[in-house]
């Protein structure tokens, strides 16, 4: 475990810093179709890290 580290990829790191923003202004600004969008921008990033450390964890298991 000493030495590995993940990182995600950039265009996943700026969704996530775009809905960051864009997340509490559509609540606050109650602006219904930035929420939504807000809420769809925030899921794709987070699907496909999780998509890739399932597959991560699954190649790392069998190595063991």
């Amino acid at each position: 475990m000493i030495g590995w580290t993940r990182t995600s990829p950039r265009w996943a790191a700026v969704f996530i810093c775009v809905t960051a923003i864009a997340f509490p202004a559509g609540r606050v600004l109650r602006v219904d179709w930035i929420a939504y969008l807000a809420d769809l921008l925030l899921v794709l990033p987070f699907s496909y890290l999780a998509w890739q450390a399932w597959r991560s964890a699954g190649t790392r298991s069998e190595n063991l």
